[in-house]
């Protein structure tokens, strides 16, 4: 399995926590990296929570697939719901943009996002 995209790093108070019902850290901005490995035909994303205030208590995934980077996505489709991971299919050889939002218990919420070729 390939490693696909740049994980965002954020080092704040040195704590980076993910997952749902994982505590937030107090007074930190709410913000989020996503990280995708893929091969072809499939793509597997975490998303990396880390700040806002309380627990993490959604994550709403969109995927879009296009040809090229500059076509109209051919494909795309929305996940709702408390899984900090996705595992999709997808097309060999198209690009994938993967967008995930982050929704802490206080309300705040934070936008990360990965894109690929699969």
């Amino acid at each position: 399995m390939r490693r696909i995209g740049i994980p965002v790093v954020l080092a704040l108070a040195g704590v980076a926590l993910a997952g749902t019902g994982n505590p937030a850290t107090a007074h930190d901005p709410l913000m989020v990296g996503v990280d995708c490995w893929n091969e072809i035909g499939s793509a597997l994303c975490d998303a990396v929570p880390i700040g806002g205030t309380g627990t993490y208590i959604s994550y709403d995934w969109s995927v879009e697939e296009r040809p090229t980077l500059s076509s109209s996505p051919t494909s795309s489709y929305q996940l709702y719901g408390s899984n900090p991971q996705l595992s999709s299919y997808c097309t060999a050889g198209y690009h994938v943009t993967v967008t995930v939002l982050v929704k802490d218990s206080q309300g705040a919420t934070a936008v990360g996002n990965s894109g690929f070729t699969c």
